[in-house]
């Protein structure tokens, strides 16, 4: 350690001492402005204490240390988030979700959850318990609350963009789950290799809808040593003190990957400033010499647990607080959306359509409520937006004005096809073609408040072009025989070749007029939607075959669309997005991206919940999360937060093509 950290942890430590225990002082604004804190019953402190469950501290001896008494804290004291939020200037301790109210919620708030996992179905043993995953919805729900209090989704998400979340997930999903092999399969499912690479790749998914909901500076806590603790040793210790290597070891090998996440995490997710916290390598410090760690504030030294945990509050406070946190500018100058129900979001709330969901229980889980939006919460372009570091989504069509154009605009319309006369059964619609003719206005508008038209096609060329059709001249067309003729007319091969040929002449059309960068996004897999399965599938969970095979016969032309609009068309860049092969991926094995249902609808009636979609104000499912589909036809928020972030940043080879979204950005 250098003299000058040296001084700086001396300095540090002397600050804390006198701040946190002078009476006279005055105590400074906190650090941060908050501070959020997601775990298990190493840091719940109260959230369990009403529930049904076996994994509860409110009682004595708990708390025996504590000022306040027994609180659910599983310790006889404090726990190292109250140390924490000591060391970050809080003048009181973060509040439980539980409790959390009012303006409370504005200085953090306490998600953590006894027996809790990354999995959800870790700790089941011990009753009820909130998962990862129900306390990142939950967290949702405070968004929700800050976003009321201070106003407007851009003042809140400023704010939540200051604050520090603690991440401390992970040991009940072993401790509870995979080396508790009489209750769980985990064990015999997967080696302890494979099942941390489960588990880093779920909890990576939910850090990043924690992402998408705001956080931006996350402390990731590792894993301790389990095979040390009094539990491990009295059930796996001959002698009762050496430790089980086999479960330390395991959580090592989870450690390892999740400090690998704090790069990814950091790369690919823009403002995102992530920390590992070496939690095993600080308790292997304590055990190796214990006598070394003698109570500090008594004693007046400084061990070395101390000096590491103010190593953690020093790279918390220092760099996460950096200047260089302020939101940048957006990584294009403006995001243009074309489409259909997938991601419309309010172009068809004020048209004679039936193809519409301005109304409940659509957008429960979007802080604006219902919106238009044919999800729970957000859609792929939603997601994309935030990832491309814009402040805001990009507003309809139908309600942008002036020069909020500048920054993109939304046009997509449910039921709308490639062809003018898709979806026309549900009324009205814009198609593709129309569409297009919107945008031209748009681009007239540019013009105008840039002066002049090489003005207007200079900043056109840097923005992004998302093209999302297909879907419904597959859904709302040839798969409808009795009300069109194109499968009579012809073969699927053919039909695909019609589509991408019009498509094709559209997307040039769209060149004309100022478009460079081209998203192209493949159709996703509608033979496996509920409303298939209610309608064609015998088991109700096999997917469609035919109807999947017509899909790719499409994509596989979309792709070499590609290949012709960047060797015929000057400065053209465009890339394909392969949404059919991130549904595979999730459809062939869902747990590994927290998903329990996949064949039927999160709302909807019927078969599948897929005969007929979400009814204004139905009772939808509680576990949103976890359902791939929302309705009959749409992907849950969750389903279109992995889609987008993998459209974004590809995590296959097979994403996209030739690159994905963030490169093409940077060309």
């Amino acid at each position: 350690m250098g003299s000058d950290l040296k001084k700086w942890l001396v300095v540090a430590f002397v600050v804390a001492v006198m701040v946190l225990n002078s009476p006279f002082a005055a105590r400074a604004q906190p650090q941060v402005p908050c501070f959020f804190i997601f775990g298990d019953s190493l840091v719940d402190n109260g959230n369990n204490n009403n529930i049904v469950s076996l994994a509860k501290a409110n009682y004595r001896p708990y708390g025996i240390d504590f000022p306040a008494g027994t609180t659910g804290r599983f310790s006889n004291g404090k726990t190292t988030v109250d140390v924490i939020a000591e060391l970050l200037g809080f003048d009181d301790y973060i509040p439980p979700y539980a409790t959390a109210s009012g303006e409370g919620v504005m200085k953090g708030v306490n998600y953590a959850s006894a027996a809790a996992g990354i999995r959800d179905e870790t700790g089941r043993q011990l009753g009820a318990r909130i998962s990862f995953g129900g306390q990142v919805r939950n967290y949702k729900n405070t968004v929700s609350q800050v976003v009321n209090i201070l106003g407007n989704e851009t003042s809140a998400a400023n704010y939540l963009s200051k604050c520090i979340y603690s991440l401390a997930m992970g040991s009940n999903d072993y401790l509870n789950n995979y080396f508790m092999p009489q209750q769980y399969p985990t064990s015999r499912q997967y080696t302890p290799a494979q099942y941390a690479d489960v588990l880093i790749q779920q909890y990576s998914q939910q850090i990043r809808t924690l992402y998408n909901y705001g956080a931006r500076k996350l402390v990731l806590i590792g894993v301790g040593q389990i095979g040390c603790s009094p539990n491990a040793l009295a059930q796996n210790s001959r002698d009762g003190s050496t430790c089980v290597q086999r479960i330390n070891d395991a959580n090592q090998m989870f450690n390892t990957r999740l400090r690998s996440l704090v790069d990814d995490l950091n790369k690919n997710l823009p403002n995102a400033k992530a920390i590992y916290v070496n939690a095993y390598g600080i308790f292997q410090d304590i055990i190796n010499s214990p006598s070394s760690f003698a109570p500090f504030l008594l004693s007046g030294t400084m061990g070395g647990d101390l000096k590491k945990w103010l190593v953690a509050f020093v790279v918390v406070a220092m760099v996460l607080n950096s200047p260089f946190a302020a939101r940048a500018q957006p990584q294009v100058p403006c995001y243009f959306i074309f489409g259909d129900s997938l991601v419309d979001n309010g172009n068809n709330n004020n048209i004679a359509s039936l193809a519409r969901a301005n109304y409940r229980p659509y957008g429960i889980d979007f802080s604006a409520g219902p919106t238009g939006r044919f999800s729970n919460g957000k859609t792929t372009v939603d997601v994309i937006a935030e990832l491309l570091g814009f402040d805001d989504y990009i507003p309809p069509y139908a309600t942008a004005s002036g020069e909020d154009i500048m920054k993109g605009v939304n046009y997509a319309s449910a039921a709308a096809g490639i062809r003018d006369e898709t979806g026309r059964q549900l009324g009205a619609r814009i198609s593709f073609g129309g569409q297009i003719s919107n945008y031209k206005t748009t681009v007239s508008q540019v013009v105008n408040i840039l002066g002049d038209e090489d003005s207007a096609a200079n900043y056109l060329s840097k923005c992004i072009y998302s093209l999302g059709m297909g879907s419904n001249d597959y859904l709302n067309n040839y798969f409808m025989p009795q009300n069109y003729p194109t499968s009579r007319q012809y073969t699927p091969a053919q039909y695909a070749d019609v589509l991408v040929q019009q498509y094709s002449q559209q997307i040039r059309t769209l060149y004309n007029y100022g478009a460079r960068k081209l998203v192209l996004i493949g159709v996703g897999q509608i033979g496996c939607s509920p409303n298939s399965l209610a309608q064609n599938s015998q088991d109700g969970s096999t997917c469609v075959q035919r109807i999947n095979d017509a899909n790719q016969m499409f994509n596989t032309r979309l792709k070499s669309l590609v290949d012709d609009l960047n060797n015929n068309l000057p400065d053209a860049k465009a890339i394909f997005i392969n949404a059919y092969g991130i549904f595979q991926d999730i459809i062939s094995n869902p747990s590994s991206f927290g998903f329990s249902v996949t064949n039927a609808g999160c709302c909807g009636v019927g078969r599948n919940n897929g005969q007929i979609t979400c009814l204004p104000f139905q009772t939808p499912c509680q576990d949103r999360d976890a359902y791939l589909f929302w309705d009959a036809f749409h992907p849950s928020e969750a389903a279109n937060i992995i889609v987008g972030r993998r459209s974004y940043s590809a995590e296959s080879s097979s994403d996209s093509y030739p690159v994905d979204i963030r490169r093409l950005a940077q060309l």
